[in-house]
């Protein structure tokens, strides 16, 4: 009997050894603190824009169209490289890649993640944009510390730019005044209004079709001399930018005037001049860029030809 005993207790003492090993085994390791946020170049990279959609035309080939890509300077087009997110965070970015145009479409790959996180070893980059206006070529990215302050809103926003003419970085940059009148002249007009209310194109840097447009006329000019475009446009994943150091302010301005015209008309009824940029503080229409400037009192700045 103390035999029996003696073998039961020397298994009780075994299955809780087994027990007890078996929690020690699968207790859950606990996270290191202050570690390094993982960097998201181990997840697969998404390349935003593909060249084999873009069309340069015009005489000059002063125009582009593209998806996914945007054009900076006239001379260059960005496209995005980022991983996906989540639900609240949809896109981390990494970096950018640019292509000359005017250089046989020369590819530079630029890392921002990597130069950020010298200095910032969790830093998380969130928003970027590209400022388009003529004479600038310079992309902005917007970052946060890291993942969990930009969740939380903790910290302000920080900046890093990349001058794409000088393949360089800068902590602060300030965009030259003057450098987007030929872009502003559209803003002292109601044509923007007017091309979204009439044909559903919304109308900024460049112009983009808004698939959520109703009762509008698509059967415009800009369609008439291009066929080819209108399925890829009306797709509203495509869009068309000026070069605009390939332009004048009037042949951007009539060009404008003439491819939003219904077809078969030769310059968009109904553009006025606002009453405060105008020499009599009365709205004036007009169906030229000669119209306008007989009509513009200065007040937006100097015009540039």
């Amino acid at each position: 009997m103390g035999v029996l005993k003696k073998i039961l207790s020397l298994k009780l003492v075994f299955i809780l050894g087994v027990i007890v090993g078996f929690l020690f085994y699968f207790k859950p390791s606990e996270t290191k603190k202050n570690s390094v946020e993982k960097s998201p170049s181990s997840t697969k990279v998404i390349h935003e824009g593909n060249l084999k959609d873009v069309q340069l035309f015009g005489e000059k080939n002063q125009f582009v169209l593209s998806k996914d890509l945007t054009l900076a300077d006239g001379k260059y087009l960005v496209g995005f490289d980022y991983v996906n997110g989540d639900e609240d965070i949809k896109k981390e970015y990494i970096g950018f890649r640019y292509y000359e145009i005017d250089n046989q479409f020369k590819e530079t790959t630029v890392n921002v993640l990597d130069e950020i996180r010298k200095k910032a070893p969790n830093a998380f980059i969130n928003d970027y944009q590209i400022n388009v206006n003529s004479g600038v070529s310079v992309v902005d990215m917007g970052y946060y510390m890291s993942r969990r302050a930009r969740e939380r809103d903790i910290g302000d926003e920080k900046n890093i730019y990349y001058k794409l003419d000088e393949q360089k970085y800068y902590s602060t940059y300030a965009i030259p005044e003057g450098s987007a009148v030929k872009e502003k002249i559209i803003d002292y007009t109601n044509l923007m209004e007017l091309i979204d209310k009439n044909t559903g194109f919304d109308l900024q840097a460049g112009f983009k079709f808004q698939k959520q447009a109703k009762n509008v006329n698509t059967d415009i000019n800009l369609f008439a001399i291009y066929p080819e475009f209108k399925e890829k446009m009306l797709s509203g994943k495509y869009w068309i930018e000026p070069r605009l150091q390939l332009l004048s302010s009037k042949e951007w301005f009539d060009t404008l005037l003439h491819w939003f015209a219904p077809k078969g008309q030769d310059v968009l009824s109904g553009v006025k001049i606002e009453a405060r940029y105008s020499i009599d503080g009365q709205e004036h229409e007009i169906r030229s860029y000669d119209e306008f400037k007989q009509y513009y009192n200065g007040q937006g700045g100097e015009l540039s030809e």
